[in-house]
């Protein structure tokens, strides 16, 4: 056998071994949403669960920092914020973001608000 056919044979192999733990554990349903996920993002076997939430996490977190950024260069550029009103936005971001997070609200009620209150429509893309 070839050195890239051993590889990819172990690499099934491996994976066949964790799918099948997975459903003893968790069962199958557990198993087929954990597939899904793995496939949607290209998530190898060798990540654990806790890798995986670590990792999310910190995508989550760079991208409510950059996000925070960005707005804030846009409200100083395009609207003269200075540092009191920056700040304002800020501790306003943060304290939203933490209520998102903490499940106090969903992403509908700030699309729903915000269309009621501007006329403006707002949605989130999804990756399918």
């Amino acid at each position: 056998m070839a050195k890239s056919d051993r590889k990819l044979h172990e690499a099934r192999m491996a994976g066949a071994i964790w799918i099948m733990k997975l459903i003893e554990d968790k069962g199958m349903e557990e198993a087929k949403k954990e597939l899904a996920a793995r496939r949607a993002m290209f998530i190898p076997l060798e990540i654990n669960q806790q890798q995986l939430e670590e990792s999310v996490t910190k995508i989550k977190m760079n991208t409510i920092d950059t996000v925070l950024i960005m707005s804030c260069m846009v409200l100083r550029d395009e609207f003269g914020f200075g540092q009191k009103r920056i700040k304002q936005f800020f501790d306003r971001f943060n304290l939203k973001t933490e209520c998102i997070c903490d499940g106090d609200v969903i992403w509908d009620d700030f699309i729903d608000a915000l269309r009621e209150e501007t006329g403006i429509e707002f949605s989130i893309r999804e990756n399918k």
